[in-house]
């Protein structure tokens, strides 16, 4: 699609989203002003039921669903409509080697044959027991971490005892 295509395609969404936009406020205002005839005791509005009918109650209702459910449709439509002409028109740019859409982000490789660092590599202060078990500064061998402030200060100091 060219862009000129795009621009004349967002242009009759545009129009045609004003317009069904005009019929669902239209269609709103109508069901609104009606339903005020509606008597309602409960709320003491007493309500003009001789301009009321439950039936043209509902009719008017569902029009006014239809209408804003048309509305919602064509301001589907006119984005649409908005990204094919941003499309075409960077489509266009690309092609006359001015640039066009830029690339997204792509995530970072990793540099090939880095080793994967074992657990007493340069940077991991993390002694490893038998198994792979990991013991924590500070923690006595049976697994308790030392309580109070000596073991604060042991556990700073890395002498555990």
């Amino acid at each position: 699609m060219s862009p000129e295509q795009a621009r004349e395609n967002l242009k009759r969404a545009l129009e045609a989203q004003a317009e069904a936009q005009g019929a669902s406020t239209q269609a709103t205002g109508d069901y609104t002003r009606y339903r005020a005839n509606m008597p309602n005791p409960g709320r003491g509005h007493e309500g003009d039921p001789a301009n009321w009918d439950p039936e043209v109650d509902a009719e008017m209702q569902k029009n006014m669903w239809d209408k804003q459910q048309e509305n919602i449709e064509r301001i589907n439509d006119l984005r649409a409509a908005q990204r094919a002409a941003r499309d075409a028109t960077a489509a266009a740019r690309g092609a006359e080697g001015r640039g066009g859409l830029q690339a997204p982000n792509a995530p970072p490789r990793p540099e090939p044959n880095v080793p994967i660092c074992p657990p007493n590599c340069a940077g991991n202060n993390n002694p490893t027991g038998p198994a792979g078990e990991v013991q924590l500064q500070g923690a006595s061998p049976a697994g308790a971490l030392e309580v109070g402030s000596a073991g604060v200060a042991s556990s700073l100091s890395g002498s555990g005892q």
